[in-house]
């Protein structure tokens, strides 16, 4: 008779786990014959909090901190991690503690912030790049790798933000093409390889030959390896990007304005029109701009060379652009402008007064369903990289957060269909990516119940300097009458818990710690240094009817910008003073007297065992593997 399983039983190195901290446990089976057997891959994994996460093998991480039973704190709090097989169960208990002495553990809500979900820039660990729709096309629409690359998960293919291939931009990533070069027929390939020992690709000019690298390539976060010259692309003389600067003028008392023309004008690189309009505060506006000219790509014969034209509206300050795409522009008719009101047009978008993220809208919490445009603006006196949002024509560019700049820039520019951000300092080109690992303590998606006051962060203009910091504001929800006290607990992004006291001052948590009633039972706004450089979880808890307690929590990123790689520019060009993409996804710098145009290097390659083939992001003259 075979034997049959008897017992789990569960163990790992430590009982005790402290936030945001990880061990692998081991599941050992006891049969019936008195064997046993390692079957931690086998087990389904399961735990009784949601203030623990276990893998399906066995790895179990510390996501948040428990909540305190109401009559005071705890130093730890017991789980159980359970591991199943065959309807056989074994279970291990596991301890989480709070700060360094484990004295206390906080009050720490299941949910995390609707302002997280599109807010802020944080993205699961396990996926470096975030899906914006469920479209893609692959890499040269025909490529035998594609279907099993995304079989395992590589997404050869990117996805981005269009339905139809028509209007599918060339920008994506290495612009989509893979060029593929044959293994020999006898290459001994093991089953299942993807990965080759060495790829050499050489490029020859004249009588120097360049020996590169080729690496694995992982389009999740494709990094360039370089930046160099787009030889199809010749330097334009460029001495200002902007086609023209013009003031609304008429009678503000019967709010009636002038009417502009503007133009002609020649672009030397085709491209969208972008404007920008400030200094609205408030007026009613109903901008009208009129375009004639020729359209891109004009028609090789004479006689279907005919004239093309669009009519841009807005009625908000800020960015804003047109559609089509411009040869040349006979004349601008400028309409509805108020008086005092500002209106630039760009033809090659550098140094905008704010660079706009059009893919990633900022959301206000007391607005929960509205998207408001976003953008991010270079402090160089404060160096600082500032992301701001512009809520309407009431407001002008207000702050959301911001990152210490490693590096002084003089300009920014953000990729097309990706998260990546380029900026200038010299010659210099610094690529990083915009997002921060999701804390673990945020783990759950949306909030489960409506607290009685949300909370809002927001960076505290009142306090400029080295030290940043935030201001809490908080947001009654419809329940905040019954609120009969209140308190702020602050994660830092080492891991411990502080109560935050309405002087702005930090002192150790505990159950009855920081509680404001009385004559202060309405929570108030409260200013915090941020002195650490990370991301922190930002509560304001308050106390009901019943002493039922509800918390909104915020994270807040107090970052740097986190620099993935530095490209040295100085033989292409001689400084740069600006960065932009133009309406096909070409990067264009611009040195002051000239814009240049440069593409990425990815240097990358991606094995299909089907095929026999490689796939290449870049060409080289030969190419050599073992």
């Amino acid at each position: 008779m075979p034997a049959t399983l008897v017992s789990i039983a569960v163990s790992g190195p430590r009982t005790a786990l402290s936030i945001s901290s990880q061990e692998q446990l081991t599941a050992t089976a006891t049969y019936s014959d008195g064997s046993t057997l390692n079957v931690t891959a086998l087990c389904t994994w399961t735990t009784n909090t949601a203030c623990l996460s276990v893998t399906s093998g066995g790895t179990v991480i510390a996501v948040r901190a428990p909540n305190p039973q109401t009559n005071g704190a705890r130093p730890q709090f017991t789980t159980t991690v359970s591991a199943t097989l065959n309807g056989i169960t074994g279970t291990m208990a596991l301890s989480i503690v709070v700060g360094a002495n484990a004295a206390a553990t906080p009050v720490l809500p299941s949910y995390r912030s609707h302002r997280t979900q599109v807010l802020l820039n944080y993205f699961d660990i396990t996926d470096r790049r975030v899906r914006e729709e469920p479209y893609t096309i692959d890499a040269q629409l025909l490529n035998t790798a594609a279907i099993a690359l995304d079989d395992s998960q590589q997404r050869i293919a990117r996805e981005i933000a269009s339905r139809t291939l028509a209007t599918c931009p060339t920008g994506i990533d290495n612009r989509g093409v893979y060029y593929m070069v044959k293994l020999p027929s006898d290459f001994p390939l093991a089953p299942g390889q993807t990965l080759l020992n060495q790829v050499i690709g050489t490029i020859t000019s004249g009588s120097n030959s360049q020996n590169i690298a080729i690496q694995p390539y992982d389009d999740r976060l494709p990094v360039p390896t370089g930046y160099i010259a787009n030889s199809s692309q010749a330097q334009v003389p460029m001495t200002c990007p902007v086609l023209f600067d013009v003031t609304g003028s008429g009678d503000s008392t019967v709010s009636i304005w002038n009417p502009q023309s503007l133009g002609p004008f020649s672009l030397p690189i085709p491209n969208i029109l972008t404007f920008w309009v400030e200094g609205v505060q408030g007026s009613q506006m109903s901008l009208s701009i009129f375009v004639q000219g020729e359209e891109y790509p004009l028609p090789v014969w004479a006689d279907q060379q005919e004239g093309a034209s669009e009519t841009i509206t807005s009625s908000n300050e800020g960015v804003f652009t047109g559609i089509k795409t411009w040869q040349n522009i006979s004349s601008i008719i400028v309409r509805g402008l108020p008086a005092g009101v500002r209106l630039r047009c760009w033809q090659m978008p550098f140094n905008l007064p704010a660079v706009p993220d059009s893919t990633r809208p900022y959301t206000h919490p007391i607005f929960r369903d509205t998207l408001f445009d976003r953008y991010w603006l270079i402090s160089t006196g404060e160096n600082l990289l500032k992301e701001l949002y512009m809520m309407d024509n009431f407001s002008t560019l207000e702050y959301i957060q911001s990152y210490a700049m490693t590096t002084p820039l003089d300009a920014i520019a953000v990729e097309p269909n990706t998260w990546g951000i380029l900026g200038a300092a010299g010659t210099n080109l610094i690529y990083w990516d915009r997002r921060e690992p999701l804390p673990g303590q945020l783990s759950a998606p949306a909030m489960t119940t409506e607290p009685l006051y949300g909370l809002n962060v927001k960076y505290d203009i009142s306090k400029p300097g080295a030290t940043r910091y935030a201001i809490l504001l908080p947001v009654p929800y419809g329940s905040a009458s019954t609120a009969s006290n209140w308190r702020y607990l602050v994660m830092t992004p080492d891991g411990n818990f502080q109560v935050l006291l309405p002087d702005g001052t930090l002192v150790a948590y505990s159950g009855s710690a920081g509680w404001q009633s009385g004559t202060l039972s309405t929570p108030a706004p409260v200013s915090l240094a941020l002195t650490m450089i990370g991301t922190y979880v930002l509560m304001l808890e308050c106390m009901g009817n019943g002493q039922t307690a509800t918390a909104d929590e915020v994270p807040y990123p107090n970052l740097a910008t986190p620099v993935i790689n530095t490209y040295d520019l100085s033989n292409i060009v001689p400084a740069i003073q600006g960065i932009a993409y133009d309406v096909m996804g070409r990067l264009w710098l611009w040195t002051g007297s000239n814009a240049v145009a440069v593409k990425p290097r990815y240097d990358g390659y991606i094995l299909d065992p089907n095929s026999l083939a490689i796939y290449l992001t870049d060409t080289y003259d030969s190419v050599s593997f073992e």
